[in-house]
């Protein structure tokens, strides 16, 4: 069963994008009317979402992404206006104002997205321009974050929307393109990083794409994909030498990818966004439908749940898993402004 239990409406345009922090109780969301919103996540489901600050007056166009350093109270911001804010409480202390720390600078145009990895080493960026920026954080003071990069990736050949990086595999990043496309990145022994695998089975631009959680590195990872070509699509790594540490590859950055499944046909319009969570895999986009999918058997999937007109009348742009004091509920955004929760039973 799927209930909604909350909207939060601190948002007076479109919703871009919305991460729950993976330890803290924080939830984060990006927003065209140009701030990102932070709200305390409830201790129980019979409490509301409350609001913890507002993060205005430094992005200039819309905030398109947010997301969180993985152990810490550290957030980044994308945004159109070309820049990529890190933010943290003042001090590191929570209950203190946020603070803007650095402002990453470079992309030509609008940033897509923004990512940490998993250890948070690095931060990855994407842009209208048609490349990728990898950033390593080399001052790990709270205070006193500072950010170099170390590759510029330009081998899109038209707008990056999305990223994301392995949750256990620290130099493994994908990216998702206005080109059809999705490109596999790897970063070789000598700290360079090159693309290792260009997948094109979309037949549309790729909006999103996922990993499947885990906590230690995969045999053969797997993640997901949503286009406007209206599929979902699951792809697994196919190589073993994928899972060995660089050093021991005799090509480290060389992998092969496939399609494992395409999930059930569900959407009538472009598919915006997708999430892989412990409920399975959720997805919305155009047509206002949020679909949860559940793994029957290794690689066979089956719609679990439908939520149509999840926003009423408006388009879905983003979807994302979180939890509740243990209970797990999904977040969705969309150009009514609001964040609705939904508790997934």
């Amino acid at each position: 069963m799927v209930r909604q239990i909350a909207a939060l409406d601190n948002h007076t345009d479109r919703v871009w994008d919305i991460e729950q922090h993976a330890s803290l109780p924080l939830v984060a969301c990006a927003s065209a009317d140009k701030s990102a919103s932070v709200f305390r996540v409830p201790r129980s489901l019979t409490e509301p979402w409350t609001l913890v600050e507002t993060l205005a007056d430094t992005h200039k166009r819309s905030v398109r992404a947010v997301a969180w350093k993985k152990k810490e109270a550290v957030l980044a911001t994308a945004s159109f206006d070309a820049s990529v804010g890190i933010w943290q409480p003042e001090g590191g202390e929570e209950g203190r104002a946020w603070e803007c720390l650095a402002t990453l600078e470079g992309h030509e145009n609008e940033v897509k997205d923004v990512v940490w990895s998993c250890s948070g080493r690095y931060i990855a960026t994407c842009s209208r321009d048609r490349s990728v920026w990898v950033w390593e954080v080399f001052s790990e003071e709270e205070s006193d974050l500072e950010f170099d990069c170390v590759a510029v990736l330009q081998e899109h050949t038209q707008d990056v929307k999305r990223l994301a990086f392995s949750p256990t595999e620290e130099d493994l990043l994908i990216s998702a393109s206005y080109d059809d496309t999705i490109r596999v990145w790897r970063e070789d022994t000598d700290g360079e990083w090159s693309c290792a695998a260009t997948l094109t089975s979309h037949k549309s631009t790729v909006w999103g794409v996922d990993f499947e959680p885990q906590t230690e590195p995969a045999y053969a990872p797997r993640f997901v994909s949503c286009s406007d070509d209206r599929t979902v699509q699951v792809w697994i790594r196919d190589n073993p030498l994928g899972a060995m540490p660089s050093s021991f590859r005799t090509d480290p950055c060389h992998e092969t990818w496939s399609v494992q499944c395409v999930l059930p046909e569900a959407h009538t319009r472009p598919v915006y966004s997708v999430a892989w969570g412990p409920k399975g895999i959720a997805s919305a986009g155009g047509d206002g439908l949020i679909c949860i999918y559940k793994e029957d058997a290794p690689g066979v999937w089956s719609i679990a749940h439908r939520i149509p007109q999840a926003h009423e009348e408006y388009e879905i742009n983003v979807v994302a898993w979180g939890q509740v004091n243990g209970q797990t509920v999904l977040y969705s955004g969309g150009d009514d402004a609001k964040v609705r929760v939904w508790l997934i039973e």
